[in-house]
């Protein structure tokens, strides 16, 4: 017997979100950024609308640095608020902004799908939704920023 799960189901993430060179997305931020991009994996206009609660089952998070992390995702050109779906705020993950060492440049304008990655030469990251489900977001002592970068690098290599 395997010890393999076989997923059906990705996320994509962009390669350079594990390359640390995006100063600024660490901790929190990065572990709602991709939680938002494999909850959007479903969705054709990669739209998040979860709200805090539903969300902090798997980030576990406090709702304070949840809105905060949220915040500084939309500041800096990774999502944009596209209104309310219900009770929850909406948000679009945007194709991943240009960061020249100082600021963030928005590159919404670019389509954030397969098609558009591998036409425009970006590279990705696919990675199973399973993943990315329970302790690797949420158990905050052992799962730290390295060990999720180094989990994101092996996925782009295999």
């Amino acid at each position: 017997m395997s010890n393999y799960l076989i997923s059906n189901h990705t996320f994509l993430v962009d390669r350079i979100v594990f390359t640390r060179r995006l100063k600024g997305l660490t901790g929190d931020r990065l572990k709602l950024y991709l939680f938002m991009c494999r909850v959007v994996s479903v969705d054709p206009n990669n739209r998040y609308f979860m709200s805090y609660q539903h969300a902090n089952k798997e980030l576990n998070i406090s709702e304070h640095k949840y809105r905060s992390a949220l915040k500084w995702l939309e500041q800096n050109f990774f999502i944009r608020k596209t209104g309310n779906v219900g009770r929850a705020n909406a948000y679009q993950v945007l194709f991943l902004p240009v960061f020249d060492g100082s600021t963030y440049h928005s590159r919404a304008q670019i389509k954030r799908d397969r098609n558009t990655f591998k036409q425009g030469g970006y590279g990705y990251v696919e990675m199973p939704i399973e993943l990315l489900k329970g302790s690797i977001l949420s158990n905050h002592s052992v799962w730290k920023d390295l060990r999720i970068m180094t989990l994101g690098l092996l996925y782009l290599y295999f």
